[in-house]
């Protein structure tokens, strides 16, 4: 007689960084519903096989990826009850295994406008008068491979371009160009070399200086203030839960950021959408849409200010069925700071003591700021760079920072940001005694 099989969620591919993440969701599919956990990621190392029950090495971008799944998981003792898809690069196929497997789960034929900047770029054009009546700023584009072609476009757009990959995240070989000279040109092309055969494209710079991100799951939803590198690699270094914003601003971002989730087929799972506002509130303009949780360490910020477990709320959809629709109402404010090394170079140093600076900087931010003793929490410190990696300063993407930390309080958001530059100060000075320290004492 055939046993019945166990219960399981499947996880269809994650970002390494968001390791943590992925154990968080297998505990509560565990502890709340009594699910293994499958796990389907290309080229496991030992980590991703202590991280589920079941582990299949697939890489969601391979032909022929839905029926390679398919048939390893009819394999497997347990019976697939639900699943969700928690990388970029698994959001369109990652969504048609889904389909197939009868999972409730988004669109999968308009999850191409989620994964491919240059598509939703496209379907953006496509309705091009609709958003535009709705305050929409629709930014020029074209693919580009050669100096003459991008050349060409800065000469339309003279007020400023972006170049990025299509298919990236991270801000991974995003450049900003202003009024460049012909040797710009090659040298932004040259850096991108890496991704010209998966598609490299070339916006119109959106000419607003406001930028958020318009966050969720289901209905449920919150804005995020983010905070950029400025010059030629717009990195982001920090975040703010919930945004310091009116109550107009969050009409607009709001508004925008589900225009973008139409577009990428948004409705039951989670989405973060960028989106920058002009200062007058007279448009807002979407720099990309993503369908998966927001990065940063975003969602552990919204979990604490909101007093919800939005990773649970996300399983809680799937294997319900239900969309999510709580209103989220903040109490408190929470901040992620990106903490960088004072020159380029490696930092192995470190890397290898931040334990020890991450708790000096703590005493170094209570003797300068003693209001802030018992009332700001240190949450988290997670590190970024890896010990053999040569670090850029300024940052051309978000590995170039030594590690990523998280605080909270239960300040309103307006008090909230003026401890960013505070707290960015206080590491600088740690940093600095530390480096002029005989490392060998610490180290």
């Amino acid at each position: 007689m055939q046993m019945d099989k166990s219960a399981a969620l499947l996880v269809i591919d994650f970002n390494l960084s968001r390791r943590a993440e992925v154990a968080h969701i297998r505990d509560y599919a565990k502890i709340n519903y009594g699910q293994k956990t499958v796990l389907i990621r290309p080229n496991p190392g030992t980590a991703e096989w202590q991280l589920a029950d079941y582990v299949i090495d697939l890489d969601p971008l391979a032909p022929g990826f839905v029926q390679e799944a398919v048939q390893q998981l009819a394999r497997l003792p347990v019976d697939v009850r639900a699943g969700l898809v928690f990388s970029d690069n698994a959001v369109q196929f990652g969504a048609q295994l889904l389909r197939t497997l009868g999972l409730r789960g988004d669109c999968p034929v308009l999850a191409e406008n989620a994964y491919c900047k240059y598509q939703y770029r496209v379907k953006e054009q496509a309705c091009k008068d609709m958003f535009e009546a709705q305050q929409m700023f629709l930014p020029n584009i074209q693919m580009v491979n050669t100096v003459e072609s991008l050349a060409d476009f800065i000469r339309d757009n003279p007020g400023g371009v972006v170049i990025k990959p299509t298919t990236e995240g991270n801000n991974r070989g995003v450049i900003l160009l202003e009024n460049p000279a012909e040797a710009d040109l090659h040298a932004a092309l040259n850096e991108v070399a890496a991704y010209i055969q998966a598609g490299v494209i070339v916006e119109q710079m959106i000419p607003f200086r406001r930028e958020y991100s318009y966050d969720g799951i289901g209905v449920s939803d919150f804005i995020t203030e983010k905070f950029n590198v400025s010059g030629r690699y717009p990195v982001e270094f920090a975040q703010l839960v919930p945004a310091d914003i009116s109550a107009e601003q969050a009409d607009l971002i709001r508004r925008t950021g589900q225009l973008a989730n139409l577009l990428v087929g948004q409705s039951f799972g989670p989405f973060h959408n960028e989106i920058r506002i002009r200062d007058d509130l007279s448009q807002a303009a979407v720099i990309e849409a993503n369908r998966r949780p927001a990065g940063m360490k975003i969602w552990a910020l919204a979990s604490q200010v909101f007093g919800q477990d939005l990773h649970g709320l996300w399983v809680d959809s799937v294997v319900t069925g239900k969309r999510t629709n709580l209103q989220l109402t903040p109490k408190g404010s929470a901040m992620s700071i990106m903490l960088g090394p004072t020159q380029s170079g490696h930092a192995y140093d470190i890397i290898n003591n931040m334990d020890f600076l991450f708790s000096q900087l703590q005493l170094q931010v209570a003797i300068s700021y003693p209001q802030t003793v018992g009332v700001l929490r240190w949450m988290s410190c997670e590190t970024i760079a890896a010990t053999d990696q040569y670090i850029h300063v300024p940052a051309r993407d978000n590995s170039d920072f030594i590690a990523l930390i998280t605080v909270s309080a239960d300040w309103n958001s307006s008090v909230m940001k003026t401890y960013l530059e505070k707290i960015q100060a206080c590491w600088s000075t740690v940093l600095n005694e530390y480096m002029l320290a005989d490392l060998t004492l610490v180290a």
